[in-house]
């Protein structure tokens, strides 16, 4: 405690665990060590309930933070259009795709992976997926490449972007 209140605070995500895991055997070994009946059952009961607690808020109102692709696709599965291209950085586009192309469903849906730079010329409708990891990450694609591309729809998940363009030959 004088440690966190001097330089840092010691519960932080890289020491919990060297932390919390003695705390707990010794707060657990300790409760069986009390003579007084009524007070072990209270300590006991209190830690009980407050971990339930925790848990039920825990599970409730847990804050999404990862990419949501499944729902980006459950989403885009009730389109016509099935052609979809990922705008993002050169590494993290392969990983996405990787990651897209081993999902239920997208195998069920039949998507259609296409290259941003190479869009074909039957090609009509194109869903363009942007994944923002980075704070302040740019979505909007530069003019030279969409030229005859109009914004039909957007959707925005957490750290996805979905944009429907239709293309104009």
């Amino acid at each position: 405690m004088f440690y966190a209140l001097l330089k840092t605070p010691i519960l932080t995500d890289r020491y919990i665990i060297f932390v919390l895991i003695p705390i707990l055997i010794l707060i657990s070994a300790l409760i069986f060590e009390i003579d007084n009946k009524k007070l072990k059952i209270f300590l006991f009961l209190s830690i009980l309930i407050s971990t339930i607690i925790n848990n039920y808020f825990e599970i409730q109102f847990r804050k999404n933070t990862k990419p949501e692709f499944t729902k980006l696709l459950a989403y885009l599965e009730k389109h016509e259009t099935k052609n979809i291209t990922f705008y993002a950085h050169k590494i993290i586009d392969e990983i996405i795709e990787n990651y897209i192309l081993s999902l239920k469903a997208f195998t069920n849906n039949n998507f259609k992976i296409l290259n941003i730079d190479n869009i074909s010329s039957d090609t009509k409708m194109l869903w363009v997926i942007c994944y923002e990891p980075v704070m302040g990450y740019n979505c909007n694609i530069s003019s030279d490449k969409r030229k005859n591309w109009i914004l039909n729809e957007t959707k925005n998940l957490y750290l996805l972007n979905a944009q429907l363009y239709e293309i104009k030959n």
